[in-house]
């Protein structure tokens, strides 16, 4: 059976083989990609479940080989040196699974359906109430790891975009009336200014295990949630106790690309990307926001 998508559900299936951490060899199972429930499942065949009938959805009895939550994922690549055909690996919490597909085609959708499964799919329903930022003559919500922006005539002083209770103007929306300007002054004061955000892979600091996490950064701070509808930060991060951040030259690079060493008064955390333009980006702003030299982050 080839590759199966239920855009509906968020199910994706098919038939495959895997070889968890541990194993010696392939074994034969159903994988299942549950994005609702943000796992990643191998079903063993079973003799009273053969064939499956597809996945619905809720939790069957299947034998399960092994099973992990789709926000440990830190890398989804296919597995070039491996002997077999259309194989790819998965790095999850510093252990790598491999997986066969049953072709080309099932090998490249099931890559680029955990890669996607790892981002929280953006539900325009679920606005984030408390991540708004204004910025220009725009109103910027910061959904999904995506920049919304709703055009606005406005004229601030730029002390009321920092964050400042006074206004040099009322702010007239797209249909051309005028709010009161106690509006800006309650929605800046109430509201982060977010710079940039957008999901990056941490290590933890005691168990060492990697997740992905949502990160904003601000004029003031790095905040990192469990994901990008969550309203309580995990952790703040001032900027004042930024050290230097920079292209990390550690031995995790041998098996984390696009790895970036964020260097405190405190702590080093290591921050992995999804792209070397997205590391390089980073760094740049965090070093400008910082007070950083921008010359030497090599």
């Amino acid at each position: 059976m080839s590759l199966q998508k239920d855009a509906s559900r968020g199910i994706t299936q098919s038939w495959g083989s895997c070889m968890p951490p541990g194993f010696a060899e392939f074994v034969k199972c159903y994988i299942v990609l549950d994005r609702p429930r943000q796992l990643l499942v191998c079903y063993e065949q079973s003799k009273n479940q053969s064939p499956f009938q597809g996945y619905s959805g809720a939790q069957p009895n299947w034998p399960i080989i092994t099973q992990f939550q789709t926000d440990s994922i830190s890398l989804v690549e296919e597995a070039r040196k491996s002997k077999h055909r259309y194989c790819f690996a998965v790095h999850s919490l510093a252990k790598v699974t491999y997986f066969c597909a049953e072709s080309w085609r099932d090998m490249e959708d099931w890559i680029l359906c955990i890669k996607d499964s790892c981002r929280i799919s953006v539900d325009r329903s679920h606005l984030n109430p408390n991540r708004v930022s204004i910025v220009g003559s725009y109103v910027t919500e910061i959904v999904g790891g995506q920049v919304i922006q709703t055009p606005i005539t406005a004229e601030f002083n730029e002390t009321v975009v920092n964050g400042n209770r006074r206004s040099s103007a009322g702010r007239r929306t797209s249909g051309g009336k005028e709010a009161p300007d106690n509006r800006v002054d309650s929605v800046v004061m109430e509201k982060q200014v977010i710079l940039r955000s957008g999901f990056a892979v941490k290590q933890g600091a005691k168990m060492k295990s990697w997740k992905r996490r949502f990160f904003c950064l601000t004029d003031t701070d790095i905040s990192y949630y469990k994901n990008e509808f969550a309203t309580k930060a995990l952790r703040r991060i001032l900027l004042t106790d930024i050290m230097d951040v920079k292209v990390s030259d550690s031995e995790l690079t041998s098996i984390r690309s696009n790895l970036v060493d964020l260097i405190t008064t405190y702590r080093t955390f290591y921050l992995q990307f999804d792209s070397v333009e997205e590391m390089y980006s980073w760094i740049e702003d965090i070093r400008r926001n910082a007070g950083l030299s921008s010359s030497t982050y090599l």
